[in-house]
């Protein structure tokens, strides 16, 4: 114990002389085109021993790796988690995902590795992850050649508390004189969440590792005397897993996140100081794109600043082009080719802004921005709230497998209605319609600020059910009432009901109509959640 002391005390002491200074980038892949560059990456398919190690039950297939657009409108590498198994799969495994990796391709000793990566509802059960190995792993056993992990999420202790959207874990591995590791976690602050974009970066000397989450140091440890992370170069791994010990999970009923799922990286970057370690891969073109980092703006707000002053070239940037890519309306962009500029005209909404950098060698990237005004009174939250739409565009019924519970869903009139209820259920919850809240809708809540919930119902005879708004997942945090769902009473004659709360913030959210216990059916109509005034 006192020796585990010390040496956390040490890791301490060796960040705070790392110089983050005079890197240069050296390689990026930012997922353009049609496809994954096989020539920086390899797909796996393999069963291996984070099945049988770390008891995780999916199996990797290329059929869930993707280079695509992501939702807010630009290029990525897309890891989707489902359950299509292909007829390779392991008979131990329940469920199909993606894994990459740069072995034999692009590796690194020393330097700075980075992505930009928004993960998927982890509650519960999934287990993404950005690291690195050691390029001698078929040489060696594990953990001799060493092992980085810059980001991984959904841990147990995340799920235990509540608070997976925000909880992150970092850890090295090396073998000395048997396994050996340090591991630090950290709690994003509340109004961050990894179901947005955020940028995890590892920064590696010859006598520290250090890893940032968005710019801040959050893990670091004096590697000094460690053969494993000083004595060869590592290859970059993204994942997404399905369960296993990490999310205290280890069987397929356990996994309650909804499926599919996607990660998304919209880029990979590795840099280096000169005079340290080694690289080899194929080098960049010279020139990164930074569009800076995407805004919430408050309710009201017609114009911001765009700043792409973090752009980089090796050579001399020889022009800036700012361009809209997506938006409600169309914004005035003041200077669309200065590094920095001012966008006016902005409404309530989610706008995406390109920058495309040019060298006076002729290269050229392009990064985005991601813009959202928030919405003021008057401005209703819950899409397809009157029904006018197909329900399942943007509705979800769920029934609980437990008790073979059965229902299905009709519109007409505007309303939804919940019928041919069997086998109802033990809880409220067993029968739900329901709406899972998007990235833009989140968004568009101000948080302490007091909104209006406002619904018609009634139901085919007598009947009590749930309503529930807030946090979605296994740890569910409402915002209607402290107790979860709010209970109310449905006769066969339609009542309107109107529920004030103060709006908080997560990274996935629902609202839900709860009508399990009983067989009764029953009808909702002209749901809203709008800013009180």
């Amino acid at each position: 114990m006192k020796k585990l002391l010390f040496g956390a005390i040490i890791f301490l002491m060796g960040c705070l002389l790392v110089n983050a200074s005079d890197y240069e980038l050296i390689w990026e892949d930012n997922f353009e085109g049609d496809s994954l560059n096989k020539d920086l990456w390899n797909i796996e398919t393999d069963w291996g021993p984070w099945n049988w190690a770390n008891r995780e039950m999916q199996q990797y297939t290329a059929g869930n790796v993707e280079v695509g657009e992501c939702p807010e409108g630009y290029p990525a590498l897309i890891l989707t988690a489902n359950e299509d198994l292909p007829d390779y799969a392991h008979h131990d495994t329940h469920f199909a995902s993606g894994r990459v990796n740069t072995q034999d391709k692009v590796s690194v000793l020393y330097g700075k590795i980075e992505a930009r990566i928004k993960l998927p509802v982890l509650a519960n059960g999934y287990w993404p992850a950005f690291w690195t190995l050691g390029v001698n792993i078929d040489e060696v056993s594990w953990p001799a050649w060493g092992e980085i992990d810059i980001m991984e999420a959904g841990h147990v202790n995340g799920i235990a508390e509540g608070i997976q959207e925000r909880h992150v874990m970092f850890a090295n591995h090396w073998d000395e004189e048997g396994y050996t590791y340090h591991s630090s976690s950290y709690i994003m602050p509340d109004d961050q969440s990894l179901y947005r974009y955020n940028i995890f970066t590892l920064e590696w000397s010859p006598t520290t590792i250090q890893v940032f989450v968005n710019g801040k140091l959050v893990h670091c440890m004096n590697i000094e005397g460690i053969p494993e992370f000083t004595g060869w170069e590592h290859f970059v791994i993204l994942n997404l897993a399905v369960g296993g010990s990490f999310t205290g999970i280890t069987y397929p009923e356990g996994i309650t996140a909804p499926m599919p799922a996607s990660m998304y990286v919209d880029w990979v970057r590795i840099y280096r100081r000169e005079g340290e370690g080694s690289y080899t891969g194929p080098k960049i073109s010279g020139v990164v794109a930074d569009a800076g980092n995407d805004k919430v703006l408050e309710p009201g707000t017609i114009s911001t600043i765009l700043d792409g002053s973090g752009s980089y070239s090796k050579s001399d940037i020889e022009s800036y082009l700012w361009t809209q890519e997506k938006g409600p309306t169309q914004a005035n962009i003041t200077n669309v080719t200065s590094a920095e500029t001012i966008v006016e005209k902005l409404e309530e909404g989610h706008y995406v802004f390109g920058l495309t950098v040019n060298d006076n060698r002729d290269n050229s990237r392009t990064d985005y921005v991601n813009v959202t005004v928030l919405g003021d009174l008057g401005h209703n939250i819950i899409i397809n709230g009157d029904f006018s739409e197909p329900w399942d565009d943007n509705w979800y019924l769920y029934v609980s497998e437990n008790k073979d519970v059965t229902a299905n869903v009709t519109t007409s009139e505007g309303r939804a209605h919940i019928n041919n209820i069997s086998n109802a259920g033990d809880e409220v919850w067993s029968v739900q319609l329901g709406q899972k809240l998007n990235t833009n809708q989140i968004n568009s809540m101000v948080d302490n600020e007091t909104y209006t919930l406002s619904f018609d119902a009634k139901a085919e005879d007598n009947k009590d059910i749930g309503v529930f708004f807030g946090k979605d997942g296994r740890s569910f945090t409402p915002l209607l009432d402290d107790d979860g769902a709010i209970i109310i009473s449905l006769t066969n004659e339609k009542q309107s009901f109107s529920i004030d709360f103060k709006a908080k913030r997560f990274g996935a959210m629902k609202l839900s109509f709860e009508g399990g216990l009983c067989n009764t059916g029953y009808s909702i109509s002209n749901v809203s959640i709008e800013k009180k005034n």
